[in-house]
């Protein structure tokens, strides 16, 4: 499944033309992105493990950042990404992108701290980052 970028929120009940698909997850409130929010954002991917075809390596499809938040259909094939543990991979979120699952049998580990940084502090109609961090300057 290609997913859609999730923002963390403080209240995702309030109505919105810029946000969508509201869950919960862990307790914590997202939604689903604009594009123009998404467009703004900076993804950071730091592995603790390998990442092979056998525990879930992440594929994208390339040039699908700018096709927006629909995916289009590609005459290209998905590129897989492995990884080494400690490698880090940038990536906008607005690529087409999904992580595969970790073959039963493997007792292999897939941990990710998987970041996110925009520089939009304010959001549309009411919303709230759950966390932003400001630089002190």
């Amino acid at each position: 499944m290609w997913s859609a970028e999730i923002l963390r929120l403080k209240d995702n009940t309030l109505h919105s033309t810029h946000f969508s698909k509201p869950t919960c997850k862990a307790g914590v409130d997202h939604v689903e992105a604009s594009e123009e929010l998404l467009e703004n954002m900076l993804t950071l991917r730091i592995h603790l493990d390998d990442v092979s075809v056998r525990n879930g390596l992440l594929e994208v499809l390339p040039g699908s950042h700018a096709s927006g938040k629909s995916v289009q259909p590609s005459t290209e094939e998905s590129v897989k990404i492995l990884v080494s543990a400690g490698d880090v991979l940038a990536m906008r979120p607005m690529i087409s992108h999904a992580s595969g699952h970790t073959e039963p049998e493997s007792n292999l580990r897939r941990r990710i701290l998987h970041l996110e940084f925009c520089a939009t502090e304010q959001l549309a109609d009411g919303y709230q980052w759950n966390h932003f961090l400001k630089p002190q300057l």
